[in-house]
């Protein structure tokens, strides 16, 4: 999860990251996990990211003003366009309560998201 201010951070420090009490959740993560980043303020889903480290505490205490230091280092995957809610809410239909939806997938909402993603044009036409 992201928003205006939080998004240029994870970009600049190269971290995702959430609060110390999901640490749980982020110390699960391991290299070559597909990661996503919702922007919360615009309603899209980025990605398609991808671990490069395990995820563990502080890798960058000073990102987010030290308010996510449960954190994972990622690079792009593939460069996609991003998804509004609206076209990926159905591939994670479970992890939905009411409005909003826990940000923790299995393998096969992880296929089902990644199969929605289309590449940039920057991509297809070879950067050119």
């Amino acid at each position: 999860m992201c928003n205006n201010k939080t998004k240029p951070e994870c970009y600049r420090y190269g971290v995702f990251g959430l609060s110390a009490g999901n640490k749980g959740v982020v110390e699960k993560i391991k290299p070559g996990a597909k990661l996503f980043l919702f922007d919360f303020q615009l309603k899209l889903l980025y990605g398609i990211y991808e671990a490069y480290t395990v995820g563990q505490l502080n890798l960058e205490p000073t990102a987010f003003g030290g308010n996510f230091p449960a954190q994972v280092r990622f690079r792009i995957h593939k460069y996609c366009l991003p998804l509004p809610e609206s076209s990926f809410r159905n591939a994670i239909k479970d992890n939905y309560q009411g409005s909003k939806f826990k940000p923790e997938l299995n393998s096969q909402q992880v296929r089902n998201l990644s199969s929605l993603y289309r590449p940039t044009m920057e991509v297809l036409d070879g950067g050119k």
